[in-house]
């Protein structure tokens, strides 16, 4: 299996917007989970921050993924 250049291009321009996405929306998260989440939190961790944390490590393999092919059908 060989790898085209023009995928490989695709796949890094995919990973550099999933990388600017977690770096933007990570702090946000940390802070909004440190502060409990809403004020009748009770003390647990909010759930929906974790999903949210999933769906941003999950993105970094489909923008990847995504940028491969679309790469390859530019290229």
């Amino acid at each position: 299996m060989t790898f085209s250049m023009p995928g490989l291009i695709g796949a890094a321009i995919g990973l550099l917007c999933a990388l600017g996405a977690y770096v933007a929306i990570m702090p946000l998260l940390a802070r909004r989970d440190a502060d409990g989440g809403t004020p009748a939190a009770s003390g647990d961790a909010n759930p929906n921050v974790a999903v949210i944390r999933a769906i941003l490590l999950a993105d970094f393999v489909v923008l990847a993924a995504i940028g491969y092919y679309v790469g390859q059908l530019v290229g």
